[in-house]
């Protein structure tokens, strides 16, 4: 039987009263963990069908969608809440769910003062604030801070085993891992996968974004209590320091407990780490090209981290303690819908990456004929730039499903391919570009003006004139003493600064 016909007729056995009429299904790699096709049925309503391919994929979807199950009328986006199963024999069941409508978000194309850049922000708190309880009673796994970091440790050493990872990249990560100052955090719910092709905005007016709101959040397959930064990882490996900062302080207004002062520090550890996950999936697969490219790229990386002009922003373990993040004001509900306001994208594209619970362009439909909010096409072309140029972040390191997202018109990336989600790479050429540009004037500590790297113009400034104020009012024998506070860093500095340069893939800056 043809594949989709089969996908069909799962779902018409998993739905009462679903009559298909029409199939598209997407095409995915042998690597890949599901099938998935897009359902329409004689009500004209639209449903996606996911079918696992090994029992160990039915049970991690299983878990995900018990959990799903219970969160669906706890948060004020949707999820892809199954409506139904059918059996599969010897693997497990297919699930069937409403198709969410919207377009993934273009988190490169995010700025500072866009109201989806806050929303996206609350989005995350909003699921880091979900009771861990429901993802015990799902049976998600559960990891302390120790364990996390051994989890991380074992992957490096299984990536250091391969040969091919720089010797100067493995002890960036192993003095990152060793720092118990960046380990100090609350095991958290967290999505795990939370890259533009996963977080669903709808456009009511093509001609004004700043009415875009994010609708869903999907792909939720890496759901477990772990490490808060894994859910900003995507966010720095697209955007830039400013707009990390500002999605940062949305996030912190909103969650329930204080942010801790090293959540985007690790946030850059763990994009690097994506790197090296997608290198593991590579070797594993004994997938050669992909292979050679991953190490050329790592090496890359290394290059970059280690290059002089660029290692203080690009660090990840503080130079000098790190001040606690300021108390954020009490949880209050999050308002739907972004700020008034201009529109700071200046005819950007807000959605390019496709995701697998995402048909083709030109093929989006709601998923109920009576949800009254429309759904929106916006293309590249009609917000100003090609589709090329932006493209999703960071995938999921355990290969979950977002990896499994087709391209335009139904074509299909494959994960393991190195530009197929953004990570911590991407956005090394903007980083040099900037230095080079800005050599000549002695200017390389940001990459644009009212950049939220570290060391702003006006910080150093003040502190530049401070120091030569001292110069000019201190004995010889003092002013040969170097003030202990030139070289400390702001407060939260290593986190935003470091996390939201190097970055560009997607979510490239």
């Amino acid at each position: 039987m043809d594949q989709s016909l089969r996908l069909a007729a799962l779902a018409s056995a998993a739905v009462p009263g679903l009559d298909p009429i029409a199939v598209q299904q997407v095409f995915l790699g042998e690597e890949e963990h599901f099938d998935v096709a897009f359902i329409q049925d004689s009500q004209q309503r639209r449903w996606v069908i996911r079918a696992p391919r090994s029992e160990v994929d039915a049970a991690r979807m299983d878990a995900s969608l018990a959990m799903l199950g219970l969160l669906v009328r706890r948060v004020p986006f949707a999820v892809p809440a199954a409506k139904g199963f059918a059996p599969i024999p010897g693997i497990g069941r297919a699930s069937v769910h409403s198709y969410i409508p919207g377009e993934p978000i273009d988190l490169a194309a995010l700025h500072p003062g866009h109201p989806l850049t806050a929303e996206l922000g609350r989005v995350i708190a909003m699921i880091h604030n979900i009771d861990r309880a429901l993802y015990d009673e799902a049976g998600l796994p559960a990891y302390d801070a120790e364990s996390y970091r051994k989890r991380h440790l074992a992957e490096i050493d299984r990536g250091a085993a391969t040969g091919r990872v720089p010797a100067g990249l493995l002890a960036r990560w192993e003095e990152a891992l060793d720092d118990v100052r960046l380990w100090r955090f609350a095991p958290t719910p967290v999505h795990g996968a939370l890259h533009g092709g996963n977080v669903l905005v709808t456009f009511p007016d093509r001609a004004d974004t700043t009415k875009a709101t994010i609708r869903g959040v999907i792909g939720w397959e890496s759901a477990k209590i772990a490490d808060p930064a894994d859910d900003f990882a995507a966010l720095v490996a697209s955007t830039r320091a400013e707009v990390v900062d500002s999605v940062f302080h949305a996030y912190a207004q909103v969650r329930v407990e204080r942010p801790d002062p090293h959540l985007l520090a690790r946030a850059r550890l763990a994009s690097e780490l994506e790197l090296l996950g997608q290198l593991m999936r590579a070797v594993s697969n004994r997938d050669d090209v992909v292979t050679e490219a991953l190490t050329a790229r790592l090496r890359r990386l290394d290059d970059t981290v280690h290059d002089e002009r660029l290692a203080k922003r690009l660090r990840i373990v503080p130079a000098t303690p790190v001040s606690e993040y300021a108390p954020p004001p009490a949880p209050r509900e999050v308002q739907g819908g972004g700020q008034a306001g201009g529109d700071p994208l200046g005819g950007e594209q807000v959605g390019t990456e496709q995701s697998a619970d995402k048909p083709t362009a030109g093929e989006r439909a709601h998923d109920d004929p009576d949800d009254d909010l429309a759904t929106s096409e916006i293309t590249p072309a009609q917000l100003g730039f090609e589709d090329d140029e932006h493209s999703g972040g960071a995938g999921d390191p355990d290969g979950a499903d977002p990896d499994e997202a087709p391209g335009p018109g139904g074509s299909r990336e494959p994960a393991d391919q190195p530009d197929s989600h953004g990570d911590a790479t991407d956005v090394i050429d903007v980083i040099e570009h900037d230095v080079i540009e800005h050599e000549g004037s002695g200017e390389t500590g940001s990459e644009h003006e009212g950049s939220g790297d570290a060391g702003s113009d006006e910080s150093h400034d003040d502190e530049r004139h401070d120091h030569e104020s001292a110069d000019d009012e201190s004995p010889e024998h003092e002013r040969a003493e170097p003030q202990e506070h030139g070289d400390a860093e702001p407060p939260g500095e290593d986190g935003s600064e470091g996390d939201g340069s190097e970055q560009d893939g997607s979510k490239s800056r």
